[in-house]
C-alpha cells in the first residue's frame, strides 16, 4: 500500500472544498502536471496567483540532500490568518526535475513511499527510474481510489 497512513491530512480530506488550489508558474512542470491530473483523473485543480489562496505552494529551489521535498507548513497571512498548506520544492533544470515534481505532487495528493524502496512500478519509490514523466498505473490506481 502506498497511501499515507498517518491520518494527518494529505489526500482528499486536506482539500475540504473539493478543489485543489496551487501556485506555480504557467508552463512549469507543476502547472502541466496539475492540468494533466484534471484531464486524466478528473481531479479539480485551480491555479491561483496569491500564495494565501493556495492549498499547495509549488517552488523550484536547491536542496542540500534531496531532489525534492513536500512538507506541511502553517503560514500566517495578514488578512486571512493561519493556514495549513503544503509546500513542494524541486530542483530546477535537472534531467529528473519532471519526475521529482510528479513524485512530490503524489505526496500532496496522499501517496507515500512504498515499504519496499526497490520497487520500480511506482513513481513514489526511490527505486523508480528518475526519468519517469508521469504516475505509473499503480500510482493512478491509488489516486483513483482517493479521488
Amino acid at each position: 500500500m502506498i497511501l499515507h497512513g498517518d491520518g494527518d491530512g494529505w489526500g482528499p480530506d486536506f482539500y475540504d472544498d473539493g478543489i485543489i488550489t496551487y501556485t506555480a508558474p504557467k508552463k512549469s512542470h507543476y502547472h502541466k502536471a496539475f492540468k494533466r491530473l484534471e484531464r486524466d483523473l478528473g481531479i479539480d485543480t485551480k491555479r491561483v496567483k496569491k500564495e494565501r489562496k493556495a492549498d499547495i505552494i509549488c517552488e523550484y529551489g536547491y536542496l542540500d540532500e534531496y531532489a525534492g521535498l513536500a512538507e506541511f507548513v502553517w503560514n500566517k497571512y495578514r488578512k486571512s490568518g493561519w493556514k495549513k498548506q503544503t509546500e513542494l520544492t524541486a530542483e530546477p533544470g535537472k534531467w529528473y526535475t519532471q519526475s521529482t515534481v510528479v513524485h512530490e505532487i503524489g505526496h500532496a495528493l496522499g501517496l507515500d513511499h512504498p515499504v519496499d524502496q526497490t520497487r520500480t512500478d511506482t513513481i513514489m519509490s526511490y527505486g523508480a527510474p528518475g526519468d519517469l514523466p508521469w504516475f505509473t498505473e499503480l500510482d493512478l490506481y491509488y489516486l483513483d481510489i482517493l479521488y
